[in-house]
């Protein structure tokens, strides 16, 4: 048995969410075992399926990748807590999350809720000074650690957020998992006419 859980920390008015996955009760990490060699391969990496061929694609064109995400239909219920009581409508403006349910808890209030939109996202080890995007798609800054911020001038991620609703009305669970596969297959296309990089 295996349980996910999310914590959830506002720290600055943003929601940061850490996921954690217990089996019984102790953290689990993921190894790689060689099904021929069965010997255990550090040498790999794990990928979303719908993104995984433009991945493999743009390493062996020389656009080396760190970290991507082919977006998800995540339904899951998640908490956390805040600091003052605020409506359903402006923590879905803040925090881009779909409100199930606010409790008064102590001095703050604890809100339960889903996300209300999914990340597209290719994490370069470098700024590749791509001359077109993906439809859709904008360059994101590097992330400065100790400004805590993203740079304005230096760019190592391409990314698209692909939002759950139609104004506040959610999607067919079908229409997300279409559009997901469109978005991936457009970024696929775009990897394919991306010249060589060696």
């Amino acid at each position: 048995m295996f349980l996910v859980i999310y914590n959830i920390k506002v720290i600055d008015k943003i929601v940061i969410i850490y996921d954690i996955l217990l089996v019984g009760d102790k953290m689990c990490n993921v190894k790689y075992i060689d099904k021929n060699t069965f010997e255990i391969r550090d040498d790999v990496f794990e990928v979303d399926d719908l993104i995984a061929d433009t991945i493999i694609l743009l390493n062996k064109k020389g656009y080396k990748t760190k970290y991507c995400c082919a977006g998800h239909n995540d339904k899951s219920i998640r908490t956390g807590l805040v600091n003052k009581q605020e409506t359903e409508g402006d923590l879905f403006k803040r925090y881009d999350i779909d409100v199930i349910t606010i409790t008064k808890e102590n001095e703050k209030f604890r809100i339960y809720f889903r996300p209300s939109s999914t990340d597209i996202y290719i994490m370069f080890d470098k700024d590749y000074l791509f001359k077109t995007l993906p439809k859709g798609f904008k360059k994101q800054g590097k992330w400065d650690k100790e400004k805590h911020g993203y740079s304005k001038t230096e760019f190592d991620t391409i990314t698209m957020t692909l939002s759950y609703f139609n104004g506040h009305t959610r999607k067919a669970d079908e229409e997300i998992e279409k559009e997901l596969e469109l978005i991936n297959k457009n970024l696929l296309r775009w990897a394919e006419e991306l010249p060589n990089n060696k």
